[in-house]
């Protein structure tokens, strides 16, 4: 079914962004300063800030990961969908 596909695709960009997120708060853990792409500018931003946006995103990306788990789960009665 396209929607499967299409549901898949989602996902696996959602993991890919959650993964990326994870790395750049990794690299916050030793940084001092850091910036931000803000349309084709680099903005100086303040690290907290940046961690908790980034926090904020990743909980968010989350909730719609888990949505779509629940969406593409089997149902109790056998059925797909």
């Amino acid at each position: 079914m396209a929607t499967d596909a299409n549901t898949a695709v989602q996902k696996q960009a959602i993991q890919q962004q959650l993964a990326e997120i994870d790395l750049a708060l990794k690299e916050l853990e030793h940084s001092e300063s850091a910036y931000r792409i803000v349309n084709q500018l680099l903005i100086k931003t303040d690290v907290a800030v940046l961690r908790s946006d980034l926090a904020a995103k990743k909980e968010s990306l989350h909730a719609r990961l888990q949505s779509l788990e629940r969406h593409t789960a089997p149902k109790a009665d056998g059925r797909d969908h």
